[in-house]
Parts: structure tokens; sequence; C-alpha cells
């Protein structure tokens, strides 16, 4: 069984013979854990994979309606195109546009007037340039502010990619950093078409991997079951048979019954008598039913590393108290600074010592493109 905040927290007060934590307190040993959970994630950081969609729709507009997509031919176009912002490029006349509107699977509205009858078209992922980008930004712009809101994981902490995906051996792809929200694969073979209409249905799914902080929950029920319905897309779900009373921070990790995707909440939740709105990344891949049970990850340290962390959070711990006993004669004598320094930097070199000889060597891998 993986040790949990309280059982990592109970540990570290031992290692500093400090059980009652009346020296090194409580609130200063949280606070270690939080930033130790950081500086292991450099040398030895917990995998996150998220599934993604390509897009690649293609046709020809049928026609020539002013800012507006045509394709009687396919009847290819979706609801979500105007809320996912597909972006729509006229190979024909090499101009661009962005679907705004929808009207039916046939005809939908475009931002500028690009197209003609006959025109060739192809669809493209939000914000991005051809069929092999991604979006992996869930979080959006506020106009009135500037700033960016909303949840999305790192693009920089992005490792690799797998397309297509369910295939062994894994097709693993470089991939290319594009902006802070679009990535692209190395890919030289042209993706399978994302016509949702087709009988046989094109492998669409890109599996992408982060690099995220471990996990280490300070919940004390980690199961609970959905209180609604909840319909594919989803960003939020309704909970409850939780602890009476529970944070549930950002970050914190579960599945979900009959559900392959590890789920992360995006913002901190307060339960009521053990119930709440979760928030979540990614949108829920299919819909769920009230009453799936909902289980937390309870740590993402590895077991051969749990002990190695606890030294880490004791050796910085006694480093910090250093200080505090600058101007102060404690209870081992006006030296007490030094001896608190040294016993923390002695430790600390030991344990970055097994660190490193635990962590695997890093290696830069190259994908092929075909």
């Amino acid at each position: 069984m993986p040790r949990v905040y309280a059982d990592m927290s109970a540990l570290i007060s031992q290692k500093l013979q400090d059980t009652g934590v009346a020296e090194f307190l409580v609130a200063s040993i949280n606070y270690q854990i939080e930033e130790c959970l950081k500086e292991i994630f450099v040398r030895f950081p917990h995998i996150v994979p998220i599934v993604f969609k390509i897009e690649s729709r293609h046709g020809q507009d049928t026609a020539g309606t002013a800012s507006t997509l045509t394709d009687t031919t396919k009847s290819q176009f979706l609801s979500t195109d105007p809320a996912n912002e597909k972006v729509v490029y006229n190979s024909t006349e090499h101009t661009w546009a962005t679907i705004i509107s929808y009207t039916s699977t046939s005809v939908v509205g475009l931002s500028a007037d690009i197209m003609n009858s006959g025109d060739t078209y192809f669809i493209f992922n939000k914000r991005c340039r051809n069929n092999r980008q991604i979006n992996i930004s869930s979080s959006s712009y506020n106009a009135s502010t500037g700033l960016r809101e909303g949840y999305a994981f790192d693009i920089y902490n992005a490792l690799r990619a797998e397309y297509p995906c369910n295939s062994w051996p894994r097709n693993w792809r470089n991939i290319y950093i594009i902006n802070d929200e679009v990535i692209e694969l190395d890919l030289d073979i042209e993706p399978d078409d994302s016509d949702s209409t087709l009988s046989n249905l094109g492998r669409t799914e890109v599996l992408v991997e982060f690099k995220r902080p471990h996990i280490l929950s300070q919940l004390t029920d980690w199961a609970g079951e959905l209180t609604a319905d909840a319909a594919v897309g989803a960003t939020s779900i309704a909970v409850d048979g939780m602890g009476t009373v529970e944070v549930i921070e950002e970050g914190e990790e579960f599945y979900l019954e009959n559900k392959r995707t590890l789920y992360t909440v995006t913002k901190d939740v307060t339960m009521v008598t053990g119930a709440g709105t979760l928030y979540i990344y990614p949108p829920l891949e299919a819909a769920a039913t009230d009453n799936d049970n909902i289980h937390f990850v309870r740590s993402t340290i590895p077991p051969n590393l749990e002990d190695i962390f606890a030294d880490l959070c004791t050796a910085r711990l006694l480093i910090n108290q250093a200080p505090k006993y600058f101007k102060t004669i404690g209870a081992g004598g006006a030296d007490m600074w030094k001896s608190l320094l040294t016993l923390g930097e002695h430790k600390l070199g030991e344990t970055l010592a097994r660190l490193s000889m635990t962590t695997p060597r890093t290696t830069k891998r190259s994908y092929p493109s075909t």
C-alpha cells in the first residue's frame, strides 16, 4: 500500500525525531513536502498520458455561398465545430477561415468569405495549420483582461506522441512545439480521414505523454461516486460519497468506472457533506452514468523512492531550520545552527546520491516518422 500524505508526514517527523511536531511544525513539513514533490519531479517525473484527436476532414464546396462552407456530398460537419474553433483551409485559393456557426451536417458558417463552388477545403484543429497538428490547450483567453483562463498541461513538458494508437510495437513519434498551444507530429504518412460518417472509421486518436509533478494525496477518503449522468466532453462532474469535509486540490488524479482515461482535477473544491462538483481535464472520453464509481490516486511516488523522498524532505527541513538559531541559543547550545546545517547538508548529499542511483539514465531518443 503506498504511503499517502499523512503517512509521509509522520515518517518525516520520525526521521527528525520530532513526532510531537514541537520543533518542526506541521506547516513547515507540509510546505517542504510540496517543494520536494517539485524537486523530485525534475529527476523522476510522473508520466501522464492524454488522448487528443487528429483533425483531417476534407472535401469540396458544392454551393459557393458567401461566408459559408457547403458540402452536400460528404455531409460531414459537426455541431461542435464552431465551439471547437475548427480551422478551414481553402487549398484552391490558399485562404483561411474559422467555423463560427453550424446550420446542418452540410452547411457551416465561416469567419471569412473564402469558398467558391468546387474549391477544395481541409479542416484542421483549433489554431492549427495542417492535419499533423493538435491543440493541447483547454484554456482560453479573457478578452477583457488579456489573460489565459482555465487549465492546461504545460506544452513544454510534452515528451512524445503515439500515432496510430492501439498497435504493437507502439508508434511513438517525435513532436515539435509550434506555440504554447499547438504541437506537431513528426509524421511522414498521411493521417487517416477524421470524417465520422465513414463506414470504416479512421484512426484519429493521438496519445501524448506529459511530465507532471508527483501526487501525494491529502484526502482521507479516496472513493466516491457520480450523483448525476455526465455527457461525453463534460469538463465537470457531480460527486458524493467522499469524506464529510474534504478539500480536493487542483492536481489530484482519479479514474472513473468503465473509463480508461486518467483525469486531473483542475481547481480546488471543498466537499460539503461529502458532495461537490469536480472540474476535470481532459473532458470526459464517453458519457458516464449516475452512481459510477470514482477512485482517486493515493500516490504516484514509486515505492522504491518513498524513503528517499522522506529523507530529502528531512534534509531540507534541517537546513531550513538552521537560520532560526542564528541569534538564539537553543537546547543544543550556541552552535546549534551549525549542527543543524551540517547534519542537513550531510543528509542531503547522501540522499541526492541515492536518488541519482535510482533515477533512470536520461537519453535523447528519436522516433521514426513513417
